[in-house]
Formats: structure tokens, sequence, C-alpha cells
């Protein structure tokens, strides 16, 4: 069956409108430090079609600890704040590493809304271990998930926190926790794409019809 004209249109509406939807980061804020000392500033870049997702670099710090490195725990910070001309649904969350003996990792993330005195519409958490804690396992980490907000909102505030250690164990050591990768990718969701698109699928319409 070939596709009606308004079908198409809707389409093409639908494309052009997310072609021209972007997400602006500001307020960001990546650092790490380390016990018994060091900091450091972690770099950060952007890609995707709307700029919607950003990788924060930490494995070009490196944010190890453990092995034959001079630190036994590190605590890494992320805030940053998101705008966007659609209304941010979800975020898919990838993070990258490895763990092995008495390594362990540990991560929250905490997700505002900045249109509604920052409430907090989503939250996440979890843990990598090693094999030597009950249920841990040696190897890489390479965890993606996706966190559904409560409410969809055009400009969001996440902060997101890990802390990685050894469990006391003395330095050099067979432990190790180390962080590669951290990425988020910020979810349109479908209504809002669909809602910018309404007036250009309109003024397509319209057009055809004079």
């Amino acid at each position: 069956m070939k596709p009606s004209r308004f079908f198409v249109i809707v389409c093409a509406s639908v494309l052009a409108a997310a072609a021209h939807a972007q997400v602006v980061y500001s307020n960001v804020i990546a650092t790490v430090a380390f016990t018994p000392e060091g900091f450091e500033e972690i770099e950060w870049t952007t890609q995707g079609s709307l700029n919607e997702i950003i990788d924060f670099l930490t494995g070009q710090v490196p944010v190890i600890v453990g092995d034959s490195t001079e630190h036994t725990s590190a605590t890494v910070n992320i805030i940053y704040e998101a705008h966007s001309s659609f209304e941010i649904g979800q975020i898919g969350m990838v993070i990258q590493g490895s763990v092995f003996d008495w390594g362990r990792i540990t991560w929250t993330e905490l997700v505002e809304d900045l249109n509604n005195k920052n409430e907090v519409i989503g939250t996440a958490e979890g843990q990598f271990l090693g094999a030597a804690y009950k249920g841990g396992e040696n190897g890489p980490i390479n965890f993606h998930d996706i966190l559904t907000l409560d409410t969809a909102s055009t400009d969001i505030k996440v902060k997101k926190a890990f802390i990685l250690d050894i469990a006391d164990q003395e330095l050099p050591t067979t432990s190790l926790a180390a962080l590669s990768l951290v990425e988020q990718n910020l979810i349109p969701e479908p209504s809002s794409i669909f809602a910018l698109a309404a007036p250009l699928a309109l003024l397509a319409v319209r057009r055809r019809r004079r």
C-alpha cells in the first residue's frame, strides 16, 4: 500500500523537528579526588545528532585505585545541566571499567527538574564488586541501563558520583578498581518530538493546498 501524502508529510516534519532539536550543556563539573592525595579534572565531550550524548573520559586521567598505583580510593563527582528544545524522558546510562579481587565501585545518580524548583525526578544506584566479595566477579565492566524520569523536562540537572576502593588492602596489591568511561544519553519523550513537528506538518499541508 502506498503511504498517504499526509503520512509522508508528518514523517518528514518529525525528522525535520528532530534535526533542529538540540541539547545544550552548562555548569559541567567533572572531577576525581584520590586518597591519600591527588585531584584531577575529567575531560568531557558530546556527540549525537541532537548533541544528546555526553561522555566523561575518566580513562584519560586515569581513574584507577589499587594495583601498582599510589591510590587506595577515589571519589568521582559529575554534575551537569542539560537544556533541550524537547522534553527529556529517559537517560541512557553507560559505565565502563573493571574490578579485581577487593576492588569495588559504588555509584549513585540523581536527576532534578530545573523547571520545578529542583524537584527530584529520577534516582539510580549500583555497585560493582571483585571476586573477593560474595557474589562478585573479576573482570571488565560494561554496564548499560535506562533511567526513566518520573516527569519529562526540557531542563534538568544531573548529579552522579562514584566511590572506588580496595577495602583497606595494602599497596601494591592484586585488587583493583578502575573507571574508564561514563556516558549519558538523553532520550527524548516521543510526544515532545511530535509536538515540535506538528506546526511544521500543518505549515506543509497549508502550502500544498495553495
